[in-house]
């Protein structure tokens, strides 16, 4: 076989960046999987979760979607802060109060939070939610949030459409 140098190391660094590529995809599947556990948890209401013994795996997912990506314990806003940012970012006109039509989660990509307005850090899950809007042509409007500020928005949302309720998982984490 007579390939010259200059091919061999092409073909090196082309298999070296597709290696690259499924580590990365890889690392985007569990942080996916992570994302679909916290959004599962965060719906559960306070009562189960007092109820049910947290596994290890589920505490660490949640120190990681308020900390750091070694799961260190932040300063967090309160409860009361996080339901009342995210009731003013919907009368603000920052995030509707209307249910979605999607959900994703997954590693951050930096993007600017629709409740309290930070860049959700790249060590952060961050949480995508879809609207469709009214018209036939039109694309659908998408907001990026942190996962404590989507669980406080839920809440709020709920407040909205019940005119009460109760915020879930707020307090837990």
């Amino acid at each position: 076989m007579n390939i010259s140098l200059d091919e061999d190391l092409l073909y090196g660094e082309i298999r070296a960046a597709l290696r690259q590529n499924e580590r990365e995809r890889q690392r985007s599947v569990v942080a996916c999987r992570n994302a679909i556990r916290l959004i599962t948890l965060a719906r559960r209401s306070r009562e189960q979760i007092a109820g049910d013994r947290l596994t290890s795996q589920e505490r660490r997912l949640m120190r990681l979607a308020v900390g750091g990506s070694d799961g260190s314990a932040r300063s967090a806003p309160s409860s009361k802060d996080m339901l009342a940012s995210a009731q003013a970012a919907i009368l603000d006109g920052r995030i509707p109060s209307r249910r979605q039509a999607r959900t994703w989660g997954g590693p951050s990509s930096g993007a600017e939070c629709a409740v309290c307005e930070q860049p959700i850090a790249k060590s952060q899950v961050e949480v995508e939610l879809e609207f469709a809007t009214d018209g036939k042509d039109s694309e659908a409007v998408h907001y990026h949030v942190h996962f404590r500020c989507f669980t406080a928005w839920d809440a709020a949302r709920g407040r909205e459409e019940t005119g009460g309720g109760t915020a879930s998982l707020l307090t837990d984490i």
